[in-house]
């Protein structure tokens, strides 16, 4: 059967809305080689993202993976129930039809009716650890950069080979000859230059992606990734005294757990060459230090510094990555000794790195309807059958309970804990959710039942005050003393967010004891500067939160978008009737939130909007005119409501980490702020100095003592009363600024916090980014406002002041102006406007529900899977007596031994990793999402058979084909033969002849060749039934390698010996121990140097035995032969103990195996037992044997041995 042939993506792509997201959290664990899998997968993910877009970017897709259509094909699937049914049905069809005419199916996917429905599929979080971790910092940075992804399979592919790796001189082929002349003794297994040097190297490499032109209005942003972290975890080998709070002191702890995070986007006043945020290219090596870090295997290389960056890059100045220790001592980090900290492996304490994930859930924000998947990559998991049953008699003893103790049960690290996390946060969401819509439901029946529902905001004269003036008194006459809780819980909660912000910018802990300290700061400096009412000249807290709640914004703007999503659902549910004929209106059971949206339609219809106009509704629901319309309007607001979020998003994220540069910040004052913090505490030891501050006009403030802070019984109440002192004795007046120069700079960063000024958006030369995009907003409404009609009776009514848009004329097109000027945009927008100004109302219902709970976007998260065990569409592993991978062999160090296993191990991982995302993306049991499944997953196993055999093999075939005729030729010519007496029939018959009993490794080689020219559906079926990881090593390169470890090993051994003042006596004799080990193995090691010469000793040892036994036989001295007889025993008990160690090196077949190991036993007793005979004999009897009874032999001894026989005893 021929494969489909995948259609290439429309250009018209970027044409269509999303109306959901399908976002992933991806956790990669380490696992040596099988990080080659875990990059297999990581492609698919890569690919997956690729399909969908950033709204307004389009991806030249030449030369992309045909997976990239599969996914694409696979967003509108997930989004669009009615096309996965058409599409099930043209597949039923076209099946049944291809049998029939026993042909191959056609491609069936509808490219020109696809309905306008589409899931976008996002990464946007991603936790590494060990080897894992690589892949998650290439995937990370492709990307928030919008790069090529295949540049690290090259780099596996490459120099994922143990040979290259190994810590000797051939390791530094192709690194600067620098490194060459200074390396000395080898202090791990593997070289640690050469990986750094090698991962900076694919990183810089990484090419950027092929756009076609942005549409009007975008960003040269990733085009992938909105935002994205990125959680890297390390293991801080000396470790890190942290402190810890008790009710009456503070203790310390050594913290070895360490991570990394990365964040993107960047601020949007960077210049484009930093719109990467941590991932733009100044950072490239130090995402290659991460990366080298948290893939330290022990022994295998050498533990991490940052130091060793400028040795090996060049680079002078560090400091710029000060940032990315917050985990160390802020001390340790401004003094620069942190470069020399050591970091080890991620996977040391933190194999299986969930939590940050789970945590980093906490801080998104939706704008669409949202799905979450939580994947993680395990390539080998555990098989595990049912639990049995304790008895008594299988109870531990003492052995078997230390062993347990000391190494399998610490080492065995659970995820159930982390799952519970996410299982307990689900049930929180889906009670929060039920409530939160509910009570929607009630506000909207609540503002349509109300017929002026805008009449108590005017005042006595008739005039509508601006809301940023209105009195809490007024806010209640309004609203109800039902809103004074959610008005409470907004300005505190605004202090707090105000109070993080600070603490970053001035570089202190935001879940320390400090941040508390200076939450309380803040608070009082609202107080101080804004009042409820407005007494005393003051501006009112609403003014405040005008000016300073952007979270309030981004809120609001959401609520926007989910109210568009809905009415577009709406429209085009009704333009599909119409389309046919078909009158919806009539239809009864209806579901309550569409009845509420067509009410507002109707009174946004009316000329009277207090009374709903049914006609004009139905009129425009049944037209599909209008209707097409009021959808092109639609999307209009939504794609730029959709970029002003993004920017407001943005701005918010950086004003959360955004730190002040320490040049600009005095160090003087970041210690008086330390030290007010700790007054404030009261960590103060009463012996020290009282606090001393810094005047702005010259001189030094004195805290004059604390009265009320004694009294406090909590440690909130004396925090609370020690600022207000603190408030109060540094300036008296209410308002004024303060005196001394720490708390002036921190009401300096209050101010740069303020994003609006008093008057609406403020002058243009005012106005920041974020009251430009969000005045963004307000312009494309038509720039709402409030104001009276004349009655009677007097009404206060919604009017649109510029419904022209000419505002934001040079942001969006003229013909997107046109389409929002419409009769159908122009009453959507006045529509929307509603909502825009009856926002706190919906607000009262779910920021009270959402606050704190730690649930950040409102989507329930589902943890799914992806290993060998789990991908069962090619081969079901728990079926066969074989795994999928090379890279399990060898304690996971496999795939490191052979180019072939790494290729297959890529391959799986791919063909693995398409499968559980398309599983995931598109679940269901019926039929229907089963046939659509299968169907997808068939073309996305094709596409990837296609890319990896089908070029590479006919490459590999040509190269063996011709290094096989040139051997045939050269043997032809040895036996006598003239190459030209052969046709090239003969020749190529006798070349198979050669490879099907030719050795093992050839025949495979052949094999996976000609299987790799077959038909893509052909590839499948040969997947299916053969073992693509089942092919021999090459023994010489694998004798070769190992030698060189061996080597290697005992250099490294012997440096570890050499260091007694650096390690305890354990260490230094188990490292003797190693060594003596090592120095076996070098002698049994076939083929090398060392197994050379003993072989040759061997040799001459056995010649002069042979001597020494022939003259004990004729001086006829029995003491003699026993000697002799005895040293033999020992000199061939280690002979044979080294040859049957060979043997196994060599990986002998298990019959020889088990016979070795029998030996092995056999010939350690015999050297034992001679070793044991020659030291009973002692030294002067071992050389001369026992002549003293022997007077006739003892003419024939030689001096030293007569000096010890007459020697007095």
């Amino acid at each position: 059967m021929q494969p489909l042939q995948l259609s290439l993506p429309s250009m018209a792509d970027t044409e269509t809305d999303y109306t959901r997201e399908v976002r992933f959290g991806v956790v990669l664990y380490g696992g040596v080689s099988l990080a080659i899998y875990i990059n297999g997968v990581a492609n698919e993910l890569f690919e997956m993202a690729c399909a969908t877009p950033r709204h307004g970017h389009t991806l030249d897709d030449t030369g992309a993976s045909g997976t990239r259509e599969v996914y694409r094909r696979l967003s509108w699937l997930a989004a669009n129930t009615a096309l996965r049914d058409r599409y099930a049905a043209a597949l039923q069809a076209e099946l049944i039809e291809a049998k029939r005419e026993n042909r191959s199916q056609r491609d069936v996917w509808p490219e020109k009716d696809l309905g306008g429905e589409r899931a976008r599929l996002i990464v946007d979080v991603i936790s590494g650890t060990s080897a894992g971790g690589i892949n998650g910092v290439f995937l990370a940075k492709a990307l928030a950069c919008g790069e090529r992804f295949d540049t690290l399979q090259n780099l596996w592919i490459q120099e994922g080979d143990f040979g290259k790796l190994i810590n000797d001189a051939d390791s530094y082929e192709g690194l600067p000859v620098r490194l060459k002349l200074q390396r000395g003794e080898p202090k791990s297994l593997l070289n640690s230059d050469r990986m750094y040097l090698k991962l900076l190297q694919a990183m810089s490499e990484m090419k950027p992606l092929e756009r076609a032109d942005p549409h009007p209005g975008t960003t040269t942003h990733s085009p992938l990734v909105e935002q994205l972290d990125l959680f890297v975890t390390a293991t801080d080998i000396e470790g890190t005294a942290v402190p810890l709070r008790l009710f009456d002191k503070v203790v310390t702890e050594r913290r070895h757990k360490q991570f990394f995070q990365f964040r993107h986007p960047a601020p949007p006043e960077e210049t484009n060459a930093k719109q990467q945020g941590d991932f733009h290219s100044d950072n490239v090596p130090f995402l290659a230090f991460v990366a080298r870090c948290t893939s330290s295997f022990p022994f295998a290389f050498e533990p991490m510094t940052l130091a060793a960056i400028r040795r090996l890059s060049g680079i002078k100045s560090l400091g710029v990555w000060d940032r990315f220790f917050p985990n160390l001592p802020p001390s340790e980090v401004r003094a620069g000794q942190h470069e020399h900290r050591a970091f080890g492996d991620g996977g040391y304490l933190d194999n299986k790195p969930f939590s940050y994930v789970v945590e980093a859930l906490a801080q998104r924000g939706g704008m669409l309807p949202i799905e979450r998947k939580l994947l993680y990559i395990e390539p080998a998991p555990e098989r595990l059958g049912p639990s049995q049953i304790p008895t008594p008699e299988a109870q531990p003893d003492a052995v078997t309970n230390v062993v347990a103790a000391l190494t399998s049960i610490p080492l065995y690290e659970t995820i159930r804990e982390d799952l519970q996390v996410v299982l307990k946060r689900n049930r929180r969401i889906e009670r929060v959710e039920r409530m939160v819509q509910l009570g929607e439901l009630e506000v909207e029946q609540a503002l349509q039942q109300n017929a002026d529902p805008f009449a108590s905001v005017a005042r006595a004269d008739g005039v509508v005050a601006p809301w940023q003036s209105l009195k809490l008194s007024q806010l209640v006459k309004y609203y109800g003393v039902g809103f004074l809780p959610y008005r409470r819980l907004r300005v505190y909660a605004l202090c707090d967010t105000l109070a993080a912000r600070i603490a970053v910018r001035w570089g202190v802990d935001p879940s320390s004891d400090y941040c508390y300290a200076l939450r309380v700061l803040v608070r009082l400096w609202r107080e101080r500067q804004f009042h409820e009412e407005g007494a005393g000249g003051r501006e009112t807290v609403n003014a405040f939160l005008d000016q300073f709640d952007l979270p309030y914004r981004m809120r609001r703007q959401a609520l926007l978008l989910r109210k568009i999503d809905q009415y577009v659902r709406l429209l085009r549910r009704y333009l599909a009737a119409a389309s046919v004929g078909h009158d919806l209106l009539g239809e009864s059971n209806r579901p309550e939130l569409e009845e509420f949206l067509k009410s507002a339609l109707a009174r946004a219809l009316s000329p009277d909007v207090s009374t709903p106009d049914q006609f004009a509704l139905q009129s425009v629901l049944n037209s599909s005119t209008w209707l097409q319309q009021a959808l092109r309007a639609l999307r209009v607001l939504k794609l730029h409501l959709l970029r002003a979020q993004e920017d407001l998003q943005r701005i918010d994220q950086e004003q959360s980490r955004t730190a002040v540069d320490t040049d600009e910040l005095d160090p003087v004052l970041r210690a008086e702020l330390r030290e007010v913090l700790r007054h404030l505490l009261g960590d103060r030891d009463p012996e020290e100095a009282p606090l001393a501050l810094s005047l702005h006009n010259g001189g030094t403030w004195i805290l004059k003592g604390e009265s009320r802070s004694k009294s406090g019984s909590t440690l909130q109440e004396r925090v609370l009363a020690r600022a207000t002192e603190l408030f109060e004795q540094d300036s008296t007046e209410v308002g004024a600024l303060p005196q001394t120069c720490v708390q002036r700079a921190l009401y300096s960063s209050l101010e740069a916090l303020r994003f609006k000024q008093g008057s609406k958006l403020g002058n243009k030369e005012d106005r920041t980014p974020a009251n430009v995009a969000a005045g963004r907003v307000w312009h494309l409404l038509g720039r709402p406002v409030l104001k009276t009609q004349a009655g009677p009776p007097v009404r206060v009514a919604l009017q649109l002041e510029a419904p022209e848009i000419s505002e934001v004329a040079g942001i969006v097109t003229t013909d997107e102006i046109e389409q929002l000027r419409s009769e159908a945009g122009t009453t959507l927008r006045w529509l929307l406007a509603h909502y825009f100004l009856q926002f706190d109302s919906f607000d009262q219902t779910s920021f009270q529900l959402y606050y704190d709970t730690g649930i950040g976007e409102p989507a329930t998260v589902e943890v799914v899977r992806v290993s060998p065990m789990d991908a069962t569409r090619l081969v079901d592993e728990a079926a066969r007596d074989k795994g999928k991978l090379a890279g399990t062999s060898l304690a996971n160090f496999g795939a490191f031994l052979d180019e072939r296993w790494r290729r297959n191990d890529i391959l799986w991982g791919r063909l693995d990793g398409a499968e559980r995302l398309i599983q995931t993306v598109l679940p269901g049991d019926d039929s229907r999402s089963k046939l659509v499944r299968e169907a997808l997953i068939d073309q996305a196993h094709d596409a990837i058979l296609r890319e990896a055999l089908i070029p590479h093999g006919r490459k590999e075939l040509v190269a063996v084909v011709i290094e096989a005729l040139q051997a045939l030729d050269q043997d032809t010519s040895k036996r006598g033969k003239s190459e030209s007496t052969l046709d090239l029939g003969e020749r190529l018959r006798n070349l198979l002849v050669q490879l099907r009993v030719g050795p093992s490794v050839q025949r495979d080689r052949l094999q996976e060749l000609l299987a790799s020219l077959l038909d893509p559906s052909d590839l499948r079926r040969h997947v299916q039934q053969a073992r693509l990881n089942d092919h021999p090593l090459d023994p010489k390169a694998l004798l070769r390698n190992a030698s060189r470890a061996v080597a290697v090993t005992g250099r490294v051994l012997q440096g570890v010996s050499r260091r007694p003042a650096l390690l305890p006596g354990l260490s230094r004799w188990l490292a003797r121990a190693g060594l003596v080990l090592q120095s076996t193995v070098a002698l049994s090691m076939p083929g090398s140097l060392a197994q050379g010469w003993f072989s040759y000793a061997v040799k001459v040892l056995y010649g002069l035995i042979f001597i020494l036994l022939i003259a004990s036989f004729a001086f006829g001295s029995r003491e003699m032969t026993s000697v002799v007889l005895k040293t033999l025993g020992v000199i061939a008990g280690l002979h044979l103990l080294l040859a049957l160690l060979g043997d196994v090196l060599r990986e002998v077949t298990s019959v020889r195996r088990v016979l070795s190991g029998a030996f092995l036993v056999g010939a350690a007793t015999l050297a034992l037992l001679g070793a044991s005979g020659l030291y009973k004999l002692g030294p002067i009897a071992l050389l001369c044997g026992n002549v003293a009874s022997d007077s006739a032999a003892a003419d024939h001894v030689s001096w030293p041995c007569r000096a010890s026989i007459s020697a007095p005893r």
